[in-house]
């Protein structure tokens, strides 16, 4: 009874945003870049360590089960999402519906998870974006690359200068309170994968034509089960985008169940391939 109470005022206490809200302006193609531009992270250059851990076939299989259940949850979340909307109340976060439906101390056990969780994404994602913009500028500025050429330490400061000011850079797009002020920012996320997945495909191109056939040949099965131990977690995780995906369901324009569906299932299927 406490529980149905506790929900009740929750419900109450929070305004009801309709079909027809003005805040409603995400479109069924921006929905769908901005999920892309969550799933497809710096976690992709780790699929290709998982499939030659693995095998072509376990990871393959592997791809299809987190696809699956990846989408079977995204929808079971929005709709979770739509019946808080249809009693009178909106939902924002994941957090809150884990208020919702177990209460405070889920949602502050869950909020404690997922900080700690977004802490070590975002260490991640300054690592990598250091690794992959300071060759660049050492290759766009020659007289930069011969100066830190001189020393490691001078490497180490040029590289943690160029961090920051690419935090600095991108510090006002964290400051943004929906997706629809980002569209475009899905656009640029969007062309720098395929500049990415071009890339990638002309190393492979060329590192194919250097390696004799016995170093070519392709792993279709490994009989070390720890390689499937060590593939699961990279590949299980990488559809994962619930971070944005109820932000996205509360402004998507007339969001219908067969319209949500699409969104998922063309996101989903676009990283598959």
């Amino acid at each position: 009874m406490h529980h149905e109470r506790t929900s009740l005022l929750l419900i109450e206490s929070e305004p009801k945003i309709s079909d027809e809200s003005s805040i409603r302006n995400l479109s069924i193609e921006n929905a769908m870049y901005n999920l892309i531009g969550t799933i497809v992270g710096g976690g992709l250059l780790s699929l290709s360590d998982a499939f030659a851990r693995a095998g072509i076939i376990p990871s393959t299989m592997m791809m299809f089960f987190s696809a699956g259940i990846s989408i079977f949850c995204m929808k079971l979340l929005c709709n979770c999402a739509q019946q808080q909307q249809h009693s009178g109340t909106t939902t924002h976060t994941y957090t809150q519906v884990v208020r919702l439906a177990f209460g405070k101390k889920a949602e502050f056990i869950t909020s404690i998870v997922y900080s700690f969780f977004l802490c070590l994404v975002l260490v991640g994602y300054m690592i990598l974006i250091k690794d992959i913009w300071t060759p660049l500028v050492y290759y766009l500025v020659p007289p930069l690359r011969r100066w830190t050429e001189a020393s490691d330490a001078r490497q180490n400061i040029a590289s943690d200068y160029f961090l920051l000011l690419l935090l600095l850079c991108m510090f006002p797009l964290m400051l943004k309170e929906d997706l629809h002020s980002l569209r475009h920012a899905n656009y640029a996320s969007f062309l720098a994968l395929i500049v990415l997945v071009i890339a990638i495909v002309d190393k492979v191109c060329r590192t194919s034509t250097t390696l004799n056939s016995k170093d070519s040949l392709i792993k279709w099965w490994s009989e070390d089960f720890s390689d499937w131990v060590f593939a699961f977690p990279i590949i299980g995780l990488s559809f994962f985008c619930i971070s944005n995906l109820l932000p996205m369901y509360e402004r998507l324009i007339d969001p219908s169940d067969e319209r949500v569906t699409v969104v998922l299932n063309a996101s989903v299927g676009v990283c598959f391939m």
